[in-house]
């Protein structure tokens, strides 16, 4: 996956991406479609909404978060996250 893209979210309000607990309820307005959303999968939406990111940026913002070292593992698993959100066409990579 290339790192430079910029990744950004249709996710248009904060009202359509809801914490609970553990996971997150997404409603994405344009397909109509509501997704029930891990912990990790959410939380990339949540820093997405805010600003579209490249990967590189927004693993080294999350693993900051989460206060992880960023590594190689943690690359690729939110590159895969990404990858199962833009197949729900949740987000995309321009």
């Amino acid at each position: 996956m290339d790192s430079d893209k910029t990744w950004s979210t249709h996710i248009v309000s904060g009202v359509h991406l809801l914490p609970m607990s553990e996971e997150f309820v997404v409603y994405e307005p344009v397909s109509g479609n509501t997704h029930l959303l891990g912990y990790v999968a959410g939380e990339i939406l949540q820093q997405l909404y805010q600003a579209p990111s490249n990967l590189a940026k927004l693993t080294a913002t999350l693993a900051a978060q989460w206060q992880e070292t960023s590594s190689p593992d943690i690359l690729q698993a939110v590159a895969d996250v990404l990858d199962e959100l833009r197949a729900m066409e949740l987000v995309e990579c321009a």
